[in-house]
């Protein structure tokens, strides 16, 4: 009787556990070969200060590229405690970059309501609109980004382990029970055999590792983002409307966050954009108000 219960427990366990190995493969592939693309060719695309900043910190980062380009482009301003204000509408293609910038004209267009937008809140709504998600499907379609449905499956999968790992639990409780009310023995043969079904189920758990949401880029990813920031002479293209001085803090802001520290010019925005202390420490003027507004049809998901 209890061999039952240890297959109908222990069957959804192992191929649950399978499954999650081959979803976290799926979603971190090794790149062994050097193959960065669906089509199997190597990746030989631009990596511009977008593709960067979302490489290190996905939509957040793509968001924080453009408000700071707006910012040092004059088309905004942050009071003191961290409402942001539009000056003026997008800024008109200049001769670096390939036209008006669409991410930009997503962020102004958020500045239309009526109550000013907190920094934080505001960075929110710019990640989540169409052109930044653009920016997140041209990375995964090149193999540079793992595919967000991907990473959901993936965590779907560890979550439905662990359900299965409890049932598996009680059911071995059950096993024993059973095995030692019917007298055909003590409740030790189905102790051990759900011993060796955790002790498999372990070490399939180790091999397939746990899905990291703050991990954008995949292997391929990684490996041209680290070339792009030893690289010296990497100059990428600079969002319209945005003078040619400010590259280097457009740069430092792709490559390491707006709380890296140093960049110029930009510490009114940047002061509310750093990750926030521990409750009960922040200042009103750091703290984050509850979100306002939106980016209309055909948002994503937060970031």
């Amino acid at each position: 009787m209890w061999v039952f219960i240890f297959t109908g427990a222990g069957v959804p366990l192992l191929g649950v556990s399978l499954a999650r190995v081959w979803l976290y493969r799926r979603l971190y592939p090794q790149d062994r070969t050097g193959r960065t693309d669906r089509s199997g060719h190597p990746d030989s695309g631009p990596i511009g200060l977008y593709e960067a900043a979302y490489l290190e910190r996905g939509r957040r980062g793509v968001a924080e590229v453009a408000l700071c380009a707006l910012h040092l482009g004059g088309s905004l301003t942050v009071a003191a405690d961290g409402r942001v204000t539009a000056v003026r509408a997008a800024p008109e293609p200049n001769g670096d970059g390939p036209g008006r910038d669409p991410v930009q004209a997503a962020a102004l267009a958020l500045l239309g309501g009526e109550a000013p937008p907190h920094a934080a809140t505001f960075r929110t709504g710019v990640g989540d609109c169409p052109a930044a998600v653009e920016v997140e499907r041209s990375l995964v379609g090149r193999g540079l980004a793992v595919d967000p449905r991907r990473r959901e499956r993936a965590e779907n999968a560890e979550l439905a382990q662990a359900v299965c790992v409890l049932v598996a639990v009680l059911a071995t409780v059950a096993a024993c029970i059973v095995d030692s009310a019917t007298g055909q023995g003590t409740g030790l043969r189905p102790f051990l055999a759900f011993t060796v079904l955790g002790t498999v189920t372990g070490l399939v758990s180790l091999f397939a590792g746990t899905v990291r949401s703050d991990r954008h880029a995949t292997a391929a990813g990684l490996r041209r983002s680290r070339e792009a920031a030893a690289d010296e002479t990497w100059a990428p293209p600079l969002p319209s409307g945005v003078p040619a001085a400010a590259r280097a803090a457009l740069t430092a802001v792709a490559r390491n966050g707006p709380g890296s520290g140093g960049v110029h010019g930009l510490a009114p925005l940047t002061a509310h954009l750093r990750p926030r202390p521990a409750p009960g420490t922040a200042s009103p003027a750091t703290r984050e108000p509850p979100s306002v507004g939106g980016c209309g049809a055909g948002c994503g998901g937060g970031i």
